[in-house]
């Protein structure tokens, strides 16, 4: 045999040890003992305080559920460089920068007995955009809590989806450590954690309230996904996306969901994936917004009204939640008052339902 052809052998046998190693791996959460072995190329180990226990291994082998990334490794912290701004009555328009495993928790602003609202970003995005500052006013006007926008618009930006959807399991984790600490060492109650999120946002939510349960065995309050991403996650496993499972009320907001391929698409899923889904205006195209423009890029810039559909249409869901807290309540016909679309759905409420709005702002 010559040297080639065992070099060739030799290869396939070590990628065929990695991915029995990763299939046989248990579960999508792999804390690292005894999984830091360097030459699998489908797995990630990554140490860090940010993370629960310290480490966490993310596994994309072929056959397991996370291949919806195309294979792109999810990054470590300090590649996603993760932020939690914190807002509270007390610090209204400066916000308190915390760490997930702790320490700057007790010399912040930070109310343990109130409740907590994280708001995450999606792709291509910024923590504090224009959507989220003003969500977390309305929050802070309507009620004493603490509002904690997730910034991870390193792991977020660029070009590549893919690796932001990776992406999403590392800040997911990092959200779930920082809840962890909430709970531990300041003895927050989960059923007053709720996380909000937009597009990728939304499945960082499920990932981080995934997390919980695994560490607690216990569930969130509430996971508010607002027109969670559809590319990639929609015909995968509720391991790799937000699902009513994942807390112990998931609701769902819908309003860009029509999707093609890459090059043309809505940017939003269109499966129902919460406890209670809502489908504004059909969950496809809104009021106002305007024709379907069929590019891609048109989803890049979060700021601007002129970039098509996909941008229009698939951040109206963050107008909307934000109208219901004070100013408007949307019920589809059919619907009882505890299923208003938005921030003051009951979780008694199950269910598709369809409500309509207005073409202006505050779109009721």
């Amino acid at each position: 045999m010559g040297r080639a052809t065992s070099f060739s052998l030799t290869v396939i046998q070590l990628l065929s040890v990695c991915i029995i190693q990763g299939v046989l791996a248990q579960g999508p959460f792999l804390d690292c003992s005894g999984n830091e072995q360097w030459w699998n190329f489908f797995r990630r180990c990554c140490t860090s305080p940010a993370l629960p226990n310290g480490c966490e291994c993310f596994d994309v082998t072929p056959g397991s559920d996370f291949t919806n990334t195309a294979f792109f490794l999810p990054e470590c912290p300090a590649e996603v460089g993760v932020e939690f701004h914190l807002f509270t009555r007390a610090n209204l328009n400066t916000s308190f920068v915390i760490k997930s495993h702790g320490g700057s928790i007790g010399l912040s602003p930070f109310m343990a007995n109130k409740p907590v609202k994280l708001l995450t970003h999606g792709f291509m995005d910024r923590g504090l955009n224009a959507y989220t500052t003003k969500m977390k006013d309305v929050l802070l006007d309507y009620g004493d809590m603490n509002v904690i926008i997730v910034n991870w618009e390193e792991g977020a930006g660029g070009f590549n989806y893919y690796q932001a959807s990776a992406n999403v399991r590392t800040v997911g984790a990092m959200i779930a450590q920082l809840i962890y600490v909430f709970t531990e060492q300041h003895g927050v109650k989960l059923k007053d954690i709720h996380l909000i999120g937009h597009s990728l946002g939304a499945h960082v939510g499920g990932t981080a309230a995934k997390e919980i349960r695994r560490l607690k065995n216990e569930l969130v309050g509430r996971v508010t996904g607002l027109d969670p991403a559809g590319v990639g996650f929609e015909r995968y496993s509720e391991n790799v996306r937000l699902d009513k499972g994942d807390a112990s009320f998931v609701d769902v907001i819908h309003t860009d969901a029509e999707m093609g391929d890459l090059i043309s698409f809505g940017s939003g899923i269109r499966i129902s994936i919460g406890d209670v889904d809502f489908w504004p205006n059909g969950g496809h195209h809104q009021p106002s917004c305007p024709p379907f423009d069929g590019v891609i890029l048109s989803m890049f810039d979060f700021e601007s009204a002129d970039t098509g559909v996909s941008i229009c249409s698939h951040t109206r869901c963050m107008d909307y939640f934000t109208s219901s807290i004070r100013q408007c309540e949307f019920l589809s016909p059919d619907a009882k008052a505890d299923c208003t679309m938005g921030y003051h759905t009951s979780s008694k409420c199950s269910g598709d339902y369809y409500p309509t709005t207005t073409e202006e702002s505050s779109f009721c």
